[in-house]
């Protein structure tokens, strides 16, 4: 399922939706530390992998 999905529907999210996301982001190279100073370049950057490897898998 997108990413983006998730912020599209206006269902509450569920804790499995929150879950699967996160373990999407871990497999694109994210890495959730506390106290990190490139949190949003870092996730930002999983995300993009994510979207490039699910647009690549729809062609």
């Amino acid at each position: 399922m997108p990413i983006a999905s998730f912020a599209q529907t206006h269902a509450p999210v569920t804790r499995a939706q929150v879950r699967a996301e996160l373990a999407n982001l871990e497999r694109a190279g994210y890495n959730p530390i506390p106290d990190d100073v490139d949190y949003p370049s870092r996730l930002q950057n999983a995300e993009a992998r994510l979207q490039a490897e699910q647009a690549a898998s729809q062609r």
